[in-house]
């Protein structure tokens, strides 16, 4: 996987899982145990090549604890690639 796709699947990642998971930043931030300002940062900076790292840890490690499927959200990733 090309560090820009890569880079993809991780703002895929927020961002359906902020849809679909949480519903709000403030949601998020707080499930994550990180303060908003920290979480809206990290998605800023997703582009950049430390950006999202305290987050997207947080966010991967959520998922591990609450049993969701991160295999399948590649796959939806993939998908979505696809079908441009």
């Amino acid at each position: 996987m090309a560090i820009s796709e890569e880079k993809d699947f991780i703002a895929f990642l927020f961002r359906t899982l902020l849809i679909e998971e949480f519903g709000s930043k403030r949601v998020m931030a707080e499930r994550l145990e990180i303060p908003l300002r920290t979480l809206q940062e990290n998605i800023q900076c997703l582009d950049k090549a430390k950006g999202g790292t305290i987050a997207f840890e947080r966010l991967i490690l959520y998922c591990v604890q609450n049993h969701m499927d991160i295999c399948r959200l590649y796959l939806r990733y993939v998908q979505s690639k696809e079908a441009v």
